[in-house]
């Protein structure tokens, strides 16, 4: 083909050529949403309403109303998981918790004093720049340290929460983290790097679940040597060595009977059962409920 043929077929590339439907009855785009630029992907739309041409019209719908977010070009995840957590803290209290502890422990993740903790997480990723390499940054540490399945569904699960939500309030664009089967498969990449004995095990709460040697569970003086510190602290800092007295006995408290800390707040004397030396956990207090 002569050179002065190649250049009749050449043309500039409009704004909505960033997607189109193959003769296969695939989606080609690119991720950036400009023709191009970015990495080209393929996506099979015979189970999607619309099939390849109905998704091509709503992904150019969800490009435009991204153009139009309600946020500024600098705003971060931090600024955004702030956003979510004033709206939702009258949640019911375990998802809340749940949530908040993700958000705290792995996606901004601070320290005891409630500082940024540098390197970590998505503290400074724009939202504007969102997309599924910044849940993957998230989940990539989280099973770097050595937790297991439990910990990752839990925290994938908390950011496509928070995300749901900045999507619903045009602080985010449309799927943020990319397609489904993008997401998918990129979990599926990282429970294969999950350690044997971190596949299945998991705690309720979705914390951290990595392996604890026995050498590393408090025995019964390290208990009370906390709780004391606990009640030399309080009294020191309340004035009132009665309350330390109380606060210090906490850590017994918990340790003996296995309970949470808002379970405990929410004992009373029927609940104790001091023949058979067992007590009986149906309840506990609601600190968001006002």
């Amino acid at each position: 083909m002569s050179a002065a043929r190649k250049k009749s077929k050449a043309r500039i590339a409009g704004p909505d050529d960033w997607v189109w439907v193959l003769p296969d009855g695939r989606l080609c785009y690119y991720d950036s949403g400009i023709h191009g630029v970015g990495v080209r992907k393929f996506v099979r739309c015979k189970k999607l309403p619309g099939g390849a041409e109905g998704e091509r019209q709503r992904m150019l719908a969800d490009r435009q109303r991204g153009a139009k977010l309600k946020i500024g070009p600098a705003t971060t995840w931090s600024d955004g998981v702030r956003k979510w957590a004033e709206a939702h803290g009258q949640l019911d209290e375990a998802a809340l918790r749940k949530i908040m502890s993700a958000i705290n422990t792995w996606i901004v993740p601070v320290d005891k004093d409630g500082y940024p903790v540098p390197g970590r997480g998505i503290t400074d990723v724009k939202l504007i720049d969102t997309t599924l390499a910044t849940k993957m940054k998230v989940l990539d540490e989280l099973v770097a340290a050595g937790n297991g399945r439990s910990s990752l569904n839990g925290v994938s699960t908390s950011m496509n929460t928070i995300a749901a939500w900045l999507v619903s309030r045009d602080y985010l664009p449309p799927r943020p983290f990319g397609f489904k089967e993008d997401q998918e498969a990129a979990m599926r990449s990282l429970r294969k790097l999950l350690k044997p004995g971190n596949k299945s095990v998991g705690m309720e709460d979705g914390d951290a679940d990595r392996h604890i040697l026995n050498e590393a569970v408090p025995t019964r003086d390290d208990i009370r040597i906390f709780g004391d510190a606990i009640r030399d602290h309080t009294a020191a800092m309340c004035g009132s060595w009665k309350l330390g007295e109380l606060y210090g006995r906490y850590p017994n408290l918990c340790a003996g009977t296995g309970a949470r800390g808002l379970e405990c707040l929410a004992f009373t004397i029927d609940q104790f059962d001091l023949d058979a030396g067992s007590v009986h956990i149906d309840r506990q207090v609601d600190r968001y409920r006002k």
